[in-house]
């Protein structure tokens, strides 16, 4: 969600992670068992507006990309076809 609206996310390199944040274009991965790598990658975001609003503004294109009404509606569509047919 708030990919959505612009904002990085700093997250952990978990298997799932990896889909949706490519690292250092929309937003940054980093080693889960290191807390001095996520104080380390906050205070460069904090201290550098520009990249913080580049790597916001590739998050949300990617974002708007990947999930437009019409693929929402379309799953949604789906789920809703599947759950009258079992009734």
């Amino acid at each position: 969600e708030g990919v959505a609206c612009g904002r990085v996310v700093v997250a952990s390199e978990a298997k799932g992670t990896a889909g949706y944040i490519e690292d250092g274009k929309t937003g940054i991965l980093v080693d889960s068992s290191d807390p001095a790598e996520w104080v380390r990658v906050v205070r460069e975001l904090y201290q550098d507006p520009a990249r913080l609003k580049e790597i916001g503004e590739n998050a949300r294109q990617a974002i708007l990309d990947r999930h437009t009404f019409a693929q929402t509606g379309e799953v949604w569509a789906k789920i809703w076809e599947k759950s009258n047919s079992t009734s």
